[in-house]
């Protein structure tokens, strides 16, 4: 998979999944990033992904971006990042956040 699929992949990638309990039956909505659940009403635990030394699924990447964006020496400027998606998002979406001193961030207009 090229990078341009992993993003619409990524783009059109759903929060949560419908798994059933293979006991009892009961619905459950989970979150794609939980690695299972509890059934509410057998007590049953159930995977919900698969665990491997080779991450091939799409959440697999999720959860190295994630674990990258935790990372002590980045987490300030992530935020930073987040707030300011969050707040462009509500006025004009499509924006890239402002460089901020000494950042890797460079303008692109010739």
């Amino acid at each position: 998979m090229n990078y341009l699929d992993f993003i619409e992949t990524m783009r059109a990638l759903p929060h949560f999944r419908e798994f059933g309990c293979v006991k009892c039956g009961t619905r459950h909505r989970v979150h794609i990033l939980a690695w299972g659940f509890d059934c509410v009403k057998c007590k049953i635990r159930h995977k919900t992904r698969r665990e491997g030394s080779i991450g091939t699924e799409i959440q697999d990447a999720i959860d190295a971006v994630l674990a990258w964006a935790e990372k002590e020496e980045g987490k300030d400027e992530v935020q930073r990042i987040l707030a300011w998606r969050a707040k462009m998002n509500e006025e004009e979406p499509d924006e890239d956040p402002p460089a901020r001193g000494g950042g890797a961030a460079q303008s692109r207009s010739r």
